[in-house]
C-alpha cells in the first residue's frame, strides 16, 4: 500500500514519511517494471515541479549523483516522471523530454464549463 520516504525527500520537500500509490498507479508501476525502491529514488534526487495542480518528480541525469552513474538500474531511471495529486501518486511514466513533456500541460485545471441549450 505504501512505501516508507524519509521525512525530507524531494531536495528539500517535508511531506508525512509515507507514499500513497493509486490504483492506477500500481498498475503503471507493474506495467513499467517500477519498484518502490525506484519511485523512492526518483523523489529523492529528482526535480520537483508544481504544475497543472500535481507535483510532479521528474529525474533527469544530471539530477542522478556522480556516484550512481555507473549503475545501470539508476541510470534506466532516467527520463522517468512522477505524478502527486493532492499527496497520493496517481501515475508514473517515462518519456525523451521530460520536462518539456509537463510543461506542455495546462498551468491550471481548468473544467471545460458545459451550455445547457434547449431545443425548440
Amino acid at each position: 500500500m505504501s512505501s516508507e520516504i524519509p521525512s525530507n525527500f524531494g531536495k528539500g520537500a517535508l511531506i508525512n514519511t509515507y507514499l500513497l500509490f493509486s490504483g492506477h498507479a500500481r498498475y503503471r508501476m507493474a506495467q513499467r517494471n517500477y519498484s518502490g525502491e525506484d519511485i523512492r529514488y526518483i523523489i529523492e534526487h529528482g526535480t520537483v515541479i508544481y504544475w497543472a495542480g500535481a507535483k510532479w518528480f521528474i529525474l533527469r541525469r544530471r539530477d542522478v549523483p556522480r556516484r550512481d552513474r555507473r549503475q545501470s538500474p539508476v541510470m534506466r531511471l532516467v527520463g522517468t516522471i512522477v505524478c502527486l495529486e493532492q499527496g497520493v501518486m496517481s501515475t508514473v511514466f517515462r518519456h525523451e523530454d521530460p520536462l518539456h513533456y509537463v510543461l506542455r500541460k495546462q498551468k491550471y485545471y481548468q473544467p471545460t464549463m458545459t451550455r445547457s441549450v434547449t431545443v425548440p
